[in-house]
């Protein structure tokens, strides 16, 4: 008795020339039989009819380039953390602080400026800096 042996089908797919790539393309994507449906249905599509080294990437460029495709797609929203206020009690409990800069030097030397916002009272304190290091930052407030 001989062992049963599965005999796999192939579909028969026509070899694709370069002239022919875009006119198979524009049929299979753009025209009647495609209808815009997106660039793996259009790659299942052409594999199922023809063969062509370098056809993935040929539809991939196909469809990234179609003016319709990308006239039809709406943006992806890029989801957002929602936004919760941290609320201040009592002055100075939390402060902002920036540094604008580097401006023109003055005659003092000074090239930046540093804002401190308290977010209590909503006061607003500028100094100036000649540099922007954390030790000219700190004394600058140590001193206010």
């Amino acid at each position: 008795m001989r062992p049963k042996v599965k005999q796999k089908h192939y579909k028969t797919r026509v070899i694709l020339p370069a002239c022919l790539v875009q006119p198979a393309l524009k049929r299979l994507h753009d025209g009647i039989e495609g209808s815009q449906l997106g660039r793996f249905k259009t790659l299942r599509k052409v594999q199922a009819r023809f063969w062509r080294p370098g056809l993935a990437s040929t539809v991939k460029d196909y469809c990234a380039a179609s003016l319709t495709c990308a006239e039809c797609k709406r943006p992806r929203k890029t989801p957002k953390a929602p936004l919760h206020p941290i609320p201040s009690t009592y002055p100075k409990q939390r402060v902002h602080i920036d540094i604008i800069g580097p401006l023109p030097r003055t005659k003092h030397g000074n090239r930046y400026i540093m804002t401190v916002i308290c977010s209590f009272t909503k006061w607003v304190e500028a100094y100036a800096l000649p540099n922007q290091r954390a030790k000219t930052c700190a004394r600058a407030l140590w001193r206010a």
